[in-house]
């Protein structure tokens, strides 16, 4: 299988694709586009959120964290997605858990945050869900999108590319005794997933892990 990757930063995401291709095996042959990668420094200090727009944070090729407007970056994903359309890859994976509707590719996309939103709901019909995301300028629009779920929410920020320690954050998740843990970016690693499970004491859904699991299946 030929899987075209996307990432909202900068490819490649050494961060993130070799733990994936650890779950893909031989199955998965992986080329990869950021919507960043030819930008200078200058064009994406551009690209900051103002008030009032919906906030990403992401990874520049050399580590670096950097927060963008999602309006902002659309036309530069959607350029990407062309490119992917010219390269006849099997499927596209967008490396990011935030919700892309309007994103056009007539081949198949797979889009994180409607497999994460659509696995919640199916485990989890009642009671508390807790929810990590990288930055406190992202907490508002996650509470809005994931209480669509029908449940409480509480959320707790910790950056996975700032060495920020989850489970630090992850205690203020653990008051609310959730049910489940969803961490909302696809930076998260299965190290950061261990530690936000000594916390919380309840299943914790790693995205980067799950996603991974479903390209894997697609496989074969």
């Amino acid at each position: 299988m030929k899987l075209g990757i996307v990432t909202i930063g900068q490819s490649p995401r050494s961060d993130v694709i070799p733990e994936m291709a650890e779950i893909w095996g031989r199955s998965v042959r992986v080329v990869e586009r950021g919507a960043l990668d030819e930008l200078s420094d200058t064009q994406i200090r551009r690209l900051a959120p103002r008030p009032g727009e919906y906030v990403l944070v992401t990874r520049l090729r050399e580590g670096q964290e950097v927060a963008v407007s999602k309006q902002k970056l659309l036309p530069l994903l959607q350029q990407c997605m062309d490119e992917m359309a010219r390269m006849a890859v099997d499927a596209v994976l967008l490396l990011c858990t935030a919700p892309f509707p309007s994103l056009d590719y007539r081949g198949m996309l797979i889009r994180p945050q409607e497999i994460l939103f659509s696995t919640v709901t199916a485990l989890v019909e009642q009671g508390t869900l807790g929810v990590l995301v990288p930055s406190a300028a992202q907490e508002r629009q996650a509470y809005e999108r994931w209480a669509e779920a029908g449940l409480e929410v509480v959320i707790a920020s910790a950056s996975p590319y700032c060495r920020s320690d989850p489970a630090h954050a992850a205690r203020r998740l653990a008051q609310a005794e959730p049910a489940l843990v969803v961490l909302d970016c696809m930076g998260y690693s299965r190290r950061d997933k261990e530690k936000v499970q000594t916390v919380v004491r309840c299943p914790v859904i790693l995205a980067r892990g799950l996603i991974a699991h479903v390209v894997a299946a697609m496989a074969g």
